[in-house]
């Protein structure tokens, strides 16, 4: 009898134990909801459109999660002709997140992103807006909801020429030393990849009148470069050439050259003003999640 006895309260407490054992493990397992809504917006940059909405600036949108060593938990991809473009929702354990997101108006090369220390982004090789930004957020046994602002990461390099475009004119190149195409996230570092160089053709509009324009976005590289503005004829002959010195960007911002072309074949940047305009400093675009 005593030993039935001993044997019943054996079972009840290893019951016990394991029911605990259960909820105590489905209690770590808990995910949580976490949702991502980007906002409508308002604002109008100089010498781009005024943006009325998310898909204004912003063509694709990435979104990575990841765990306390920098490793990725989740992910996900939106373009703006998705129903649900600027709502993400997502479930996460508890625990100690960074979250990066990444918007540009077109696709956008993101490399490496299976790690937080060695993901960049490649895309500026072509040149466009992009955006993003790098969050930290900790779940403890609750759902999360907070706003964020995505940060220009790019800068718009412009040249202006002020003087006419002669007849005989057909494209004018921007040859751009040392090319920022590349952007770390972990630091905000830019990645240069060699020289690169931007063809504009020139239309019938263009014949006669000054303050021609050429530009594009790009990550700042980390030191000034040299640009050479460059005219062609239909047959591909040099009309004019004009180097330009020490050109410096800025993320955020636009570095506007401004001067003449057609005066001369060669030359340095001796008639060639070069100015960096914040505008951009005041755009951003607003997340709410």
């Amino acid at each position: 009898m005593k030993t039935q006895l001993l044997c019943s309260i054996a079972i009840c407490l290893l019951t016990l134990s394991c029911t605990k054992e259960k909820n105590i493990n489905s209690e770590n397992d808990q995910k949580y909801d976490v949702n991502f809504n980007l906002s409508t917006f308002s604002q109008e940059i100089v010498n781009l459109k005024s943006a009325k909405s998310l898909s204004d600036n912003i063509g694709y949108l990435y979104y990575f999660v990841y765990n306390n060593g920098g490793l990725l938990v989740s992910s996900k991809t939106q373009t703006s002709s998705d129903s649900t473009f600027g709502h993400i929702s997502d479930k996460l354990l508890n625990g100690s997140y960074t979250i990066l997101f990444v918007g540009g108006k077109n696709k956008c090369f993101i490399q490496n992103n299976d790690n937080l220390t060695n993901v960049y982004c490649s895309n500026n090789y072509v040149g466009f807006d992009s955006f993003y930004k790098l969050i930290n957020i900790t779940i403890s046994n609750s759902n999360i909801s907070q706003s964020v602002s995505l940060d220009r990461n790019v800068n718009y390099l412009e040249a202006i020429i002020i003087d006419t475009v002669p007849n005989n004119a057909a494209k004018i190149s921007m040859y751009i030393s040392d090319f920022g195409g590349g952007f770390r996230f972990i630091d905000g570092s830019t990645y240069v990849w060699n020289a690169n160089i931007i063809d504009k053709l020139v239309g019938i509009s263009d014949i006669g009148e000054p303050n021609f324009k050429i530009g594009t976005f790009m990550f700042p590289p980390y030191e000034s470069f040299t640009v050479n503005l460059r005219c062609y004829d239909s047959s591909n002959t040099l009309l004019a050439d004009k180097i330009i010195n020490s050109v410096v960007c800025i993320k955020n911002k636009r570095t506007i050259l401004t001067g003449k072309l057609f005066d001369g074949i060669g030359g340095g940047n001796a008639s060639f003003t070069v100015t960096v305009n914040p505008t951009f400093d005041n755009d951003s675009i607003k997340v709410s999640f």
